[in-house]
């Protein structure tokens, strides 16, 4: 009864080291799978940072296009002012011009009559 006792308690034994022995192995694949999965998200917030960034530089570029057309719509508008100014001082300038015919006209007239009053 002892030696079946016995045998039955090796074998039992014996089971119990198979499923530590499985127990490991499956631990082993676990802790691989974990590392695995640091691996990934390790890989994932890199590439997450790169997006981010990528954000970021499109997001400049953008600001970078908003204020170079600014600048060229001030530049236009410039351009546009002086145009405008020029085209008035023009016109004040033939006015003037007109003007001061006209005065030369009147005053040549008056001259004329003085003259042959005299």
């Amino acid at each position: 009864l002892i030696s079946a006792h016995s045998t039955s308690i090796d074998a039992v034994k014996v089971k119990l080291f198979r499923l530590s022995s499985k127990a490991d192995q499956l631990g082993l694949g676990i802790k691989a799978a974990n590392n695995e999965v640091e691996v990934v998200k390790r890989e994932l917030a890199k590439h997450y940072d790169n997006h981010q960034k990528a954000i970021a530089r499109v997001e400049e570029a953008e600001k970078q296009a908003s204020r170079v057309n600014n600048l060229v719509l001030t530049k236009v508008s410039e351009k546009e002012f002086q145009a405008k100014v020029e085209e008035m001082t023009n016109s004040y300038q033939v006015a003037q011009m007109k003007q001061l015919r006209e005065l030369r006209t009147k005053f040549d007239k008056l001259a004329g009559e003085q003259e042959s009053n005299q």
